[in-house]
């Protein structure tokens, strides 16, 4: 460890919190060639205490961040329209060394499943019938909103494990749907609330951590670009939702910037709001990207 590296860590944990976060900024300026040090340094250490670990373990973390970033940004100017890579550098940011080939390979399992199931000839109501039998019944994936554990927003945990947050169950079901060449939309309601639109069917898809009355899919004519969707244009049997909530069409930017902001909350319910924190501005810098239609 070079003699600069340690003297900003010294400052990192001075007791004076503007000298502290001078320091703390000047590390993550850094970038990644500090990193092996500071690995080294949490995994050897013992003469420091356990809130001074958790300072270089922000940092760690919030020098990959950027780089993820970075990745991101790149996604989605130039590759947006693959969902499943934004996916991957969503989980990248908590597990960074992780490999998709697994989940991939099961999601590949599931899509021929389905494949199998549907033809040409079937129309779009019978088609999504068959996803749900193989998605809910026969996979029994199943959606929870639990704010507590960030695992539910990893894309290899929720296919290895059937359970996901609703974000990422609808993500992975729309991602089948387009696969399987049903067209289909992504609507946001309030409240960070992510549906999923048919182009002509009543078929509905009922996944919750209460096993019912969560809706990821709506009975829809094919919407126009930019304009709004009350409730009552859609179906008067969406009990769930109020005739004054209104559905807007997103992209994938979008939905990602919705995992991420999730997972900040989700940093926040466990008091690491340093790395909440840290999410909730790489959330901000997709919204360029994200305002734009699909």
């Amino acid at each position: 460890m070079h003699s600069q590296l340690e003297a900003l860590l010294v400052l990192l944990f001075d007791t004076d919190s503007f000298v502290s976060e001078n320091a703390y900024q000047a590390l993550v300026g850094m970038g990644g060639r500090i990193l092996p040090d500071l690995q080294r340094y949490v995994d050897h250490a013992t003469d420091i205490s356990t809130m001074e670990q958790e300072l270089v373990e922000d940092v760690i973390f919030d020098i990959h961040l950027n780089k993820i970033l970075r990745h991101l940004e790149h996604w989605a100017t130039f590759r947006n329209n693959d969902l499943w890579e934004g996916l991957c550098l969503v989980n990248n940011i908590i597990c960074p060394e992780l490999s998709f080939y697994n989940a991939k390979k099961m999601l590949d399992i599931i899509y021929q499943t389905m494949h199998n199931k549907i033809t040409p000839l079937h129309t779009p109501n019978k088609a999504v019938c068959y996803m749900n039998e193989v998605f809910f019944k026969e996979q029994q994936y199943k959606a929870q909103t639990d704010r507590s554990n960030p695992q539910l927003y990893f894309v290899s945990d929720v296919i290895s494990g059937h359970l996901g947050s609703d974000l990422l169950i609808t993500a992975l079901y729309y991602l089948l749907a387009r696969r399987l060449q049903l067209r289909s939309w992504l609507f946001e309601l309030d409240n960070n609330v992510v549906m999923l639109g048919f182009e002509n069917t009543r078929q509905y898809k009922f996944t919750s951590s209460l096993e019912k009355n969560y809706k990821i899919g709506f009975y829809l004519y094919p919407p126009q670009e930019g304009r709004r969707y009350l409730l009552s244009e859609i179906t008067p049997d969406a009990v769930l939702l109020r005739n004054s909530d209104v559905y807007l069409p997103i992209n994938h930017v979008r939905l990602l910037q919705l995992i991420i902001e999730n997972l900040a909350i989700t940093y926040q319910t466990n008091h690491a709001f340093k790395r909440s924190k840290s999410l909730s501005y790489t959330a901000q810098q997709l919204t360029p990207f994200a305002l734009l239609l699909p």
